[in-house]
């Protein structure tokens, strides 16, 4: 049996090697935004985060995220993946009466917010809203909010607990839940979630949008109307 020529071996090995510099290339040019990876240690620093990453790249949290008295709602302005990795944010408010405040919940959606947590512990939350007015964990205004992995829990308002869809006559409010939990959330009305359904004022149309493929919405509370979901049509 004739056996191979060093010349052989060679071509082989440059065949390999192409291919191999090809791929990585390929795989540059279409990998995702990549995983913001500076140490996030206070309010600001990650708005300042979100704000950096808000062209479709994500932020991977690395320790727990608490404001401090004088610290407004985090805003999602263009699209932004926020990965909880198994910490907290929280807005540090109590749930009771007395504790709540002007434009008191954790976060404001104006862009596209995903929420995910690839950690293989137990899930990250959003908590600590407590907002005089609509919304207290997340409040979803003429945006898009999506919900893969993670919770949102401990959070009170007027309308909407955990999560509430603002009514916006020119772009639609939505918000998506894949996965995770929203719990322990109360209000007045909406609980868990509050939104407009098919809901019209004259010609305007406030319409917003809940889609739920997924997850969990449990053991929320509202005074009046719906401890899990609200829509107001």
């Amino acid at each position: 049996m004739n056996k191979p020529s060093s010349q052989h071996h060679i071509k082989a090995f440059l065949r390999t090697n192409v291919i191999f510099v090809l791929c990585l290339l390929l795989a540059g040019l279409f990998a995702a935004k990549p995983v913001c990876a500076q140490r996030i240690t206070t309010w600001a620093g990650l708005q300042a985060a979100l704000d950096e990453n808000n062209d479709g790249g994500t932020v991977k949290l690395t320790r727990n995220i608490t404001a401090s008295a004088n610290d407004g709602p985090l805003k999602i302005r263009g699209t932004v993946t926020l990965d909880l990795n198994s910490y907290t944010i929280s807005r540090n408010l109590s749930q009771a009466a007395s504790a709540a405040k002007v434009d008191g919940n954790v976060i404001t959606v104006y862009g596209n917010l995903t929420i995910v947590d690839t950690s293989m512990r137990k899930p990250g939350k959003i908590t600590g809203g407590n907002n005089k007015g609509n919304g207290g964990g997340v409040l979803v205004s003429a945006g898009k909010l999506t919900i893969n992995r993670g919770t949102i829990s401990g959070n009170s308002a007027n309308i909407g607990g955990g999560v509430y869809l603002e009514k916006n006559n020119e772009l639609k409010s939505e918000f998506t839940m894949n996965g995770g939990k929203i719990y322990n959330n109360k209000a007045e009305r909406g609980g868990g979630v509050y939104l407009f359904g098919a809901y019209k004022e004259d010609t305007k149309d406030y319409t917003s949008e809940f889609t739920m493929n997924g997850g969990t919405i449990d053991n929320n509370a509202a005074n009046d109307y719906g401890g899990g979901v609200y829509v107001n049509t």
